[in-house]
């Protein structure tokens, strides 16, 4: 009896004594899975996050710590889903289905993200209408303190996070001499191609018989910033010497995307 009476007072002195628990993440529920967009990378923290009645492994282990978000796809597109980034070893995957226990697994993976650390990369052909449902999971359980980020990219500029800043105080004669200058960042690896270009009236103006004045291209890797340098063609560089001002465009092109945004130009004025 004594023994029974301890217990009672000590159960009773830590349901006082315990703090509240801190509440899970909004989409800690299948049923509450956060829409995400191409291009829009989104972040949070696993700890409190919770794994469902039913719900499936999400790779190797688990689940554990689960949060879900949904993408409907609007075309038929070859999407790339990523965690590269994030500050915990995460296990990621996509379904499809409308019930977190009658699930069917389009893909999963494990730590082969890009970005060298612990993230994780699912490739998979998306179909147009169909939504999927993406989980976002510890690996062993133990999420820590760290963050996770997502990444979903179809392919396109929007989607690769590529972005192109043309260098400011150049002038016709700086573009003869050196080229143009310019900064292309990128979220994903991905091939590109840039051009300069003006209108066919300037092309014409110029007694030019290609409105392309130059070009170039290359590799961008995963969250790099590249310094590029268009030169001029021949034709240019003679058409342009005694040339003051030119209006044209920066244009680059992702050769190897079949997205509707494969293309980012940029105006430009010397």
């Amino acid at each position: 009896m004594r023994y029974k009476i301890l217990i009672a007072a000590t159960a009773g002195s830590l349901a006082a004594a315990s703090p509240a628990l801190a509440a899970p993440p909004a989409n800690d529920a299948f049923a509450d899975a956060q829409p995400i967009r191409v291009g829009e990378e989104v972040s949070g923290m696993l700890a409190e996050a919770t794994a469902e009645l039913g719900e499936p492994a999400h790779g190797s282990n688990g689940p554990h710590t689960t949060v879900w978000f949904r993408y409907r796809s609007p075309r038929d597109a070859r999407l790339t889903i990523d965690t590269g980034g994030s500050e915990m070893d995460t296990l990621l995957a996509a379904y499809t289905g409308n019930d977190v226990s009658d699930l069917h697994p389009v893909a999963s993976d494990d730590d082969s993200s890009p970005s060298g650390n612990l993230g994780s990369t699912i490739r998979f052909d998306a179909r147009r209408g169909r939504t999927y449902r993406i989980a976002v999971d510890s690996y062993g359980g133990e999420p820590g303190t760290g963050v996770f980020k997502l990444w979903l990219s179809d392919g396109g500029i929007k989607g690769k996070g590529v972005a192109l800043a043309v260098d400011g105080g150049q002038s016709v004669r700086s573009l003869r001499a050196h080229g143009l200058r310019m900064t292309i960042t990128s979220r994903r690896r991905v091939p590109m191609a840039v051009a300069l270009r003006v209108s066919r009236r300037t092309a014409h103006r110029l007694g030019l018989d290609s409105r392309l004045l130059g070009r170039t291209r290359g590799r961008i890797d995963y969250n790099q910033a590249l310094h590029a340098t268009i030169r001029l063609r021949h034709a240019a560089r003679e058409a342009l010497e005694a040339v003051d001002g030119l209006p044209g465009v920066v244009r680059l092109t992702l050769p190897r995307s079949t997205a509707p945004d494969r293309t980012l130009t940029v105006p430009v004025a010397l």
